[in-house]
């Protein structure tokens, strides 16, 4: 299900992204330039809320609306951890296409072997401290020991 609906986003940003760019180049203008910006902004936001979305979703069990809102709490609340890890996403996807230039072979294995796992790692090591501080840590105690159901 979040599959689909994660390539149904992507394709329809992308291709959002890219009107409003040609837009944005044919005519430019204010509005223009604020859906461009906007487009870019929502884009961002939704890559990072795929650093808590598939986390969420094999970690509780809740519905696609809670995984969705949570995601995007999650992505406002540690700004700063996840614009970090996308500068580094960002940062590892050139130097994977200047290997690619320098060195084809070696450009083309890179990505299968070791560009999606690091990121997707980055993503994982800046989404998951912010989801056990606030959805885990709170229903454990000092020790490590479940808390009683009826806790306050």
């Amino acid at each position: 299900m979040f599959g689909i609906l994660d390539l149904i986003i992507a394709v329809v940003g992308f291709h959002a992204v890219y009107s409003y760019y040609l837009t944005v180049d044919a005519n430019p203008s204010f509005g223009n330039g604020v859906m461009f910006m906007l487009s870019l902004v929502i884009c961002a936001l939704w890559i990072v809320m795929r650093f808590y979305l598939y986390t969420i979703m094999i970690t509780f069990d809740l519905t696609v609306f809670q995984i969705i809102k949570n995601s995007l709490i999650f992505a406002l609340i540690g700004f700063k951890r996840n614009f970090m890890a996308l500068i580094g996403i960002i940062a590892t996807i050139i130097v994977n296409m200047g290997i690619m230039v320098l060195y084809l072979p070696l450009g083309i294995i890179l990505p299968f072997v070791i560009t999606v796992a690091l990121c997707s790692f980055m993503g994982i090591y800046a989404a998951w401290p912010k989801i056990k501080e606030i959805m885990i840590d709170p229903y454990y105690d000092e020790n490590g020991n479940p808390l009683p159901e009826n806790h306050t």
